[in-house]
């Protein structure tokens, strides 16, 4: 497994075992999000809340569990475990991904995105654990309406990108690739 914990990550102490539980039960899981809890620099923007999934922030599904299949939900990376096995085989094979991570003040996500798509394909479940907490921190330069649409704009700029992984997905069998 490896874990995606981000320098402005802090796992809640309970983090690793919690989770190991999770990811030893079911062999079909490729990757186990968390729940990020805002930890601000500043006082909190009255917007923040209703844009609080843009920020890694609050619960990525409405239960624990398997994600389902076509669901457009995806995990954010911060806080995640990925199997590490079929990610080193496509890379091994020489598959290179299409997203990048943020770079400095690029705001141009959708990595996570595209690792999760790519479980899916490979036959692996999402799985999301409420019990898995870690802080997120939000430093004031974070919290202002430029920064956040700035957010926006690097994270949609990868859509298109992604949409070639649309018809894989459709397929009756995904997990062949």
């Amino acid at each position: 497994w490896v874990l995606f914990c981000d320098d402005d990550n802090h796992l809640f102490p309970d983090y690793i075992q919690n989770a190991w539980p999770i990811l030893e039960g079911n062999e079909k899981i490729g990757v186990l999000g968390g729940q990020g809890v805002a930890l601000f620099e500043t006082e909190k923007p009255e917007w923040f809340d209703k844009f609080r999934l843009s920020f890694a922030v609050g619960p990525q599904a409405d239960k624990d569990g398997k994600l389902s299949h076509n669901s457009k939900r995806h995990l954010h990376s911060a806080g995640s475990f990925f199997r590490k096995q079929p990610l080193l085989e496509i890379f091994n094979r020489g598959f290179s991904t299409i997203m990048v991570g943020y770079r400095g003040a690029q705001l141009s996500g959708g990595e996570d995105t595209e690792w999760c798509i790519l479980m899916k394909l490979m036959g692996y479940e999402l799985w999301y654990s409420s019990n898995l907490k870690f802080h997120h921190c939000m430093p004031k330069n974070r919290m202002t309406w430029t920064y956040y649409l700035n957010l926006k704009k690097g994270i949609s700029s990868g859509a298109a990108r992604l949409e070639s992984y649309t018809l894989f997905s459709k397929r009756d069998n995904p997990g062949v690739l």
